[in-house]
Parts: C-alpha cells; structure tokens; sequence
C-alpha cells in the first residue's frame, strides 16, 4: 500500500539566516539550479543525443515586512556583510499551521551553506498605498543545497 502524501503549503515555512538569529523572512524566491544540455548528433546511428553539462545557480531572494522597531540588526548585518563579508547559512523549515501556530513539520530542513550577501533593498514607501513596506534580500549560493 502506498504512503499518504502530505505536501507543504508554500506559505507554511520558516526562513531564517543563521548570522540573523531572532529574524524570520516570509518569502523567498529563486534558488533554480539549472543543468546545461549539451546536444550531439550521433553519426553512427543518426540519433541526436544529450549530455548534462555545468550547473548554475539562480540566487535566492528572500524578504519580510519592515518592522521598525526590529529590524535594525538587519541594515546593521548589511552593513557589515558591505564591508568586511563572511559566509552564512540560509534554512528552510517547513512547518504546519494549526489553532496552536506554528508547529515544526518533521526535523527535516532545506540547508544552503556558505551563502554570500548579493543586492539588498530597503522599503519603498508610498503614503498614498495600503501595501507592506518590505525588505529584500539577494542571497547568492554556489553549492547544491542539504535536506536533513
């Protein structure tokens, strides 16, 4: 008999920075790792064929509402990724949302290790609209991601 399936929501996942201890992000986007296809004819047979060639990496964008009165330690750790950079770990930790909150979904999370600051945005603000002023994130990664 096969197993049932329990998918995730994507919206139900906690995602945090480990030099960012007390900051929880609430989107992140990207992360493609893509594999070139390199394509050659076979003369012996006349069958075009493939072969996987490098992998590249899309960077990850990852954000979160601005909370003023929080989010200091985050322009603080730019800054200081600017000027003197040190690698950090990005996870993701799925959870599941019940009446109680948030519960952590198994111990398994996705890891991206040794990851660099690349862009970061700071909020636009517009007094004339309803939407949340938000920070954004280019995390840049150069190693397959662990899930454990």
């Amino acid at each position: 008999m096969a197993g049932i399936l329990k998918p995730v929501q994507s919206k139900q996942a906690i995602i945090t920075i480990s030099e960012l201890t007390d900051v929880v992000f609430t989107s992140m986007k990207g992360g493609k790792i893509a594999r070139e296809k390199i394509k050659f004819n076979d003369g012996q047979t006349g069958i075009e064929r493939q072969f996987v060639g490098f992998s590249s990496f899309e960077n990850i964008l990852v954000s979160k509402p601005f909370e003023p009165n929080k989010d200091g330690v985050i322009i603080s750790w730019c800054k200081t990724q600017s000027n003197s950079p040190t690698a950090f770990n990005l996870a993701i930790q799925p959870v599941k949302n019940d009446l109680a909150g948030s519960v952590l979904e198994g111990a398994s999370q996705i890891l991206y290790s040794n990851c660099s600051l690349g862009d970061y945005s700071w909020p636009e603000w517009d007094r004339s609209s309803s939407s949340l002023a938000m920070i954004t994130l280019e995390i840049i990664f150069n190693e397959l991601p662990s899930y454990g």
